[in-house]
């Protein structure tokens, strides 16, 4: 979380907030939990978010997830499960 400051406020064009950002705060966790799971690429300027599906567990993902919704003035569901996780998580060939 030191990319999005300790106040969850980013860095203006170059880390987003995590404060009041709609992929955070939505009803359904799924866009948060593919963003700590999988990553995001670089654009616009920003850096890119890197994916820690490899260093982490489903229910570690899931309680980092809602750790951001529920702090820092966000006032989202802690739906974010280990499950939802799994089913995101990309399968192996």
């Amino acid at each position: 979380m030191g990319c999005h400051q300790s106040s969850g406020r980013g860095l203006p064009g170059t880390f987003p907030p995590l404060v009041e950002n709609g992929a955070v705060v939505a009803d359904d966790p799924g866009d948060i939990l593919k963003i700590v799971l999988l990553g995001v690429s670089a654009a616009n300027g920003r850096v890119p978010m890197p994916s820690f599906g490899a260093q982490m567990t489903n229910e570690q993902i899931a309680t980092v997830a809602n750790s951001v919704r529920t702090n820092r003035g966000n006032a989202a569901a802690a739906n974010a499960t280990a499950s939802v996780v799994a089913a995101l998580r990309p399968r192996a060939n």
